[in-house]
């Protein structure tokens, strides 16, 4: 496809498909390292699914280097610019290819440049089935293909110019107008990076480059290390280096493994959703999240969202520049959601259209229609489009409830209540006919807490109900798949109340107990077996049945002097109660000793009566 552009500087090598320079070069240093990138190929090399939703390489993640280079959720970030994808692209720093491949399976003519031979070796493993994917090894400022290009690809890259990209200026700026200049009039760049200002490292998150907290906030890069920019700073950078016009998007929880990408128009005042509750459900995706946060992530995006902040203060960008004004499409899309880590057949794009009534219509797509079940199970999939329902989304309560400190069972008694009235309103129960035994139509599968709206009038709504199990299901399962589903769901949570549990089983029988349920072991692995058949269902990942282990899950307390707070706070609870329970001992023991005395006393006095009868001769 390339072949005569680039045959008077490069060669092919046959063995790995891959075009290398005639003139040897230096290669770029960067590495996740000898064992781990070659174990990665090596994994790469033994698939038969390379696809960019390929679960047998989903499966084979270990550690943060293969996450990165074979999680299904890499391609999610450039789905809703697909459009852009058009034509011939060049993708700069292509690393193991898993941008690579989705580019490639648009069926655009893609060049992919990578600047290390191994890593290009495993760029061309993982495409080695499109034949409009040609692998180059070299840098880009060497690079001497053609030009002219569609659009030109930097995920991840342009924060690492101050080391790799040799200039007389700024590294940035000359990085940038060196793109520009091998696109075509009107071509496109699309560019992903970290965003300096991001909240998640407001709340302790390592930069991600150098591995310190707060070192992006405090500016602390040098000339010779990576670095990133804010919202403003780097639109300025991309408009003097040509790009005078910018689609901004913002994927969460970050470009590497996004789940969700938000347009510019999803954080308009006037949008018509409120975004807050998915912005919250990102925070635990996030495998670079701080451990112990400053924080809780889930309720200050949705004071960040409130003050029109979420651009500027988004973990990631995704930007979409040209040199020409870029076509505006006639629907105005808010928003996209991924749900791709699951079998094909079950994997979903979900679209947020804003409609010219200003009402927002949700879009339910499935990301492979061709793809066929490969599971015989009683769990199928139902997609329908809906219009946005205004109201209190029931996870975000929780995530408030659980983000109080000093929170009690009680204040999440309260919680559960609304919920499991809508539950039974929809199962058509009474409260007087329940028991963990009832029996729920198994269209209600997915009638739980994160997919409750209460809306203005307090009236319940659930949406999104895409599971349906196609046999009837114990209201016991159902109650305890709602609530740790919510309880997994946040990061961190306040320190509670004395006596409160954080042990997410112990959680949920006191909660079913407020309701008059009477949760067994049995139902716990009831839930458990089922949860693990789910899994594989859904996904086909096999999950282990621990029970033992998934008793023993709990709340994770904001941070680890918290915990050591609150576990010192229970010591001196059960000291205090000792120390009630000697008192109540020693004045047992005191009443006790009384009583002995009284009735020695009366039994004196008694013996002394007999004896007097007995001389009066009775």
């Amino acid at each position: 496809m390339f072949e005569i552009d680039l045959a008077s500087e490069y060669l092919l090598e046959p063995g790995q498909n891959i075009w290398v320079r005639k003139s040897a070069e230096r290669e770029i240093d960067y590495s996740d390292g000898d064992d781990i990138e070659n174990r990665i190929i090596g994994i790469i090399q033994d698939a038969a699914d390379l696809s960019s939703g390929s679960l047998a390489l989903d499966t084979k993640i270990s550690d943060w280097p293969s996450r990165y280079h074979l999680s299904v959720l890499r391609a999610n970030l450039l789905r809703p610019v697909r459009d852009f994808l058009t034509g011939r692209i060049l993708e700069v720093g292509a690393g193991l290819g898993a941008i690579t491949r989705f580019l490639g399976e648009t069926g655009a003519d893609v060049i992919a440049l990578e600047a290390t031979r191994r890593r290009a070796g495993g760029a061309a493993a993982r495409c080695r089935d499109l034949p409009n994917v040609t692998v180059v090894c070299d840098a880009l400022h060497r690079f001497a293909g053609p030009s002219g290009f569609d659009a030109i690809i930097l995920v991840g890259v342009l924060e690492y110019a101050r080391i790799y990209f040799p200039a007389d200026d700024d590294p940035i700026d000359a990085m940038l107008r060196h793109v520009r200049r091998l696109l075509r009039p009107g071509g496109k760049i699309v560019l992903a990076i970290e965003n300096q200002l991001g909240l998640k490292y407001f709340a302790g998150s390592l930069e991600d480059h150098i591995s310190r907290q707060m070192h992006g906030i405090e500016d602390l890069y040098t000339e010779k290390s990576a670095v990133t920019f804010g919202r403003a700073e780097l639109s300025h950078r991309m408009e003097r280096a040509g790009f005078s016009s910018q689609e901004w998007f913002f994927p969460f929880p970050d470009y590497k493994l996004p789940t969700c990408v938000f347009s510019e128009h999803a954080f308009d005042e006037n949008c018509g959703v409120d975004f807050g509750p998915l912005l919250s459900g990102t925070v635990k995706h996030d495998p670079q999240r701080a451990k112990n946060p400053f924080f809780s992530l889930e309720q200050g995006w949705l004071t960040v969202l409130r003050n029109n902040l979420a651009g500027d203060l988004a973990n990631s960008f995704l930007i979409v520049g040209s040199d020409e004004e870029i076509p505006r499409p006639e629907s105005i899309v808010l928003g996209h959601h991924f749900s791709s880590q699951r079998r094909p057949e079950f994997a979903k794009e979900t679209l947020f259209e804003r409609l010219p009534d200003g009402r927002v219509n949700i879009l339910r797509r499935r990301l492979y229609p061709q793809a066929i079940a490969q599971c015989d199970t009683d769990l199928s999939m139902k997609l329908a489009d809906e219009i946005f329902i205004a109201g209190d989304h029931w996870q975000q309560r929780a995530f408030r409830i659980l983000n109080t400190a000093g929170w009690t069972i009680d204040d999440m008694a309260k919680w559960v209540a609304v919920w499991f009235d809508a539950l039974l309103s929809h199962a058509g129960l009474s409260y007087e006919s329940v028991s963990a035994g009832a029996k729920v139509p198994g269209s209600l599968f997915d009638a739980i807490p994160r997919n409750l709206i209460i809306d203005t009038k307090g009236v319940g709504h659930f949406f999104d109900q895409e599971w349906v199990w196609n046999r009837e299901v114990d209201l016991s399962y159902l109650f305890i798949r709602g609530v740790v589903n919510s309880l997994t769901e946040i990061d961190s949570v306040a320190l509670p109340a004395p006596d409160t549990p954080i042990k997410f089983f112990e959680i949920v029988t006191r909660l079913a107990a407020s309701l008059g349920l009477d949760l067994s072991d049995a139902d716990f692995e009831n839930y458990l077996r089922l949860e693990v058949a789910l899994c594989f269902a859904s996904t086909g990942k096999k999950m282990e049945l621990r029970i033992e282990e998934s008793k023993l899950m709990e709340l994770h307390l904001r941070s680890d002097f918290l915990k050591i707070e609150w576990l010192l706070t229970e010591r001196d609870n059960l000291i205090a109660k000792q120390g009630d329970l000697k008192r109540d001992r020693d004045k047992l023991a005191s009443e006790v000793a009384v009583f002995k005395s009284i009735q020695e006393m009366k039994e004196s006095r008694l013996r002394k009566i007999l004896a007097a009868f007995r001389k009066l001769g009775f």
